[in-house]
C-alpha cells in the first residue's frame, strides 16, 4: 500500500503528468479546444437558386447569382453546402462565403442580409416552385454585408473584396437548434437590399461559391 501511494505521488509530481492528463482528459464538443475549419463548395446546379422578391418566381439554372438586384428586381439567393459535418452545439467563431466575380458591372452601395435555413435539413433547389427560398424556415439572426467601392474585377477573381462579412451568429443559431444534426446540409439565404454584385453560380464555375466555417 505504501509503495502504491509512493508511486502515484511520484507520477503526479513528474513533469510528464501534465502531458498524460492533457492527453486523456474529457473535452466536450463545443466547449473549447483547437479550432477546426471546414469548407465546402456548392456541389451542383440544384444547390443554388435565385428568387425574385416581387413575385416569388425561382430559377436554379442561371449562369450567375446577382447579389442585391438583378436589373430592377430585388432578389434572394440561396446556396446549399453538403458534407460539412459541423457538430451540434459547436461554438462557431467564423463563417464566410468566398464569391467569384462573374461580371465587373456593379452598383454601389450593395447591401445584402445573410440568414440560413434552420430547424430542418435543407432540401436542394430541384423544385423551382415559387418561394423556393423565402418559403424555407430561416434564422432570426441576420448579418448585413455592405460593399462600397472595392474591386469587382476581373471576371474569375476571388479576392478579399469578394469575401463576405463574418456571419457566425447565423450559423450558430443553426447548430444550436434542438433538431439539428451534423449530417445536415447548410443552406445560406441571402436577401438583396440594394445595389448589385454579380457572382458566379455553379453553372458558371463549379468552384465559384465556397463556404468556410470555423468552430470549436
Amino acid at each position: 500500500m505504501k509503495f502504491w501511494i509512493f508511486a502515484m505521488a511520484s507520477l503526479i509530481c513528474s513533469p510528464l503528468w501534465g502531458q498524460y492528463y492533457g492527453q486523456f482528459r474529457y473535452k466536450p464538443v463545443g466547449g473549447g479546444g483547437e479550432p477546426v475549419t471546414v469548407c465546402a463548395f456548392v456541389a451542383s446546379g440544384v444547390n443554388d437558386a435565385e428568387e425574385f422578391i416581387a413575385d416569388g418566381s425561382c430559377s436554379n439554372n442561371s449562369s450567375d447569382l446577382e447579389l442585391g438586384f438583378d436589373s430592377s428586381d430585388r432578389q434572394w439567393v440561396g446556396v446549399r453546402f453538403t458534407g460539412m459535418n459541423i457538430p451540434a452545439g459547436a461554438t462557431i467563431t467564423e463563417a464566410k462565403i468566398q464569391w467569384e466575380v462573374d461580371s465587373k458591372s456593379k452598383s454601389d452601395p450593395c447591401s445584402v442580409d445573410f440568414y440560413a435555413q434552420v430547424g430542418t435539413n435543407p432540401a436542394d433547389f430541384t423544385s423551382e416552385a415559387d418561394n423556393c427560398i423565402t418559403g424555407r424556415p430561416r434564422t432570426s439572426a441576420k448579418v448585413t454585408w455592405t460593399l462600397t467601392g472595392g474591386t469587382w474585377t476581373p471576371v474569375g477573381n476571388k479576392g478579399p473584396d469578394q469575401l463576405s462579412v463574418n456571419f457566425s451568429s447565423v450559423i450558430q443559431e443553426v447548430v444550436n437548434h434542438p433538431s439539428y444534426q451534423s449530417t445536415w446540409a447548410i443552406c445560406v439565404l441571402v436577401e438583396g437590399i440594394q445595389g448589385e454584385r454579380e457572382a458566379e453560380s455553379y453553372e458558371g464555375s463549379s468552384t465559384g461559391v465556397e463556404l468556410c466555417v470555423t468552430y470549436q
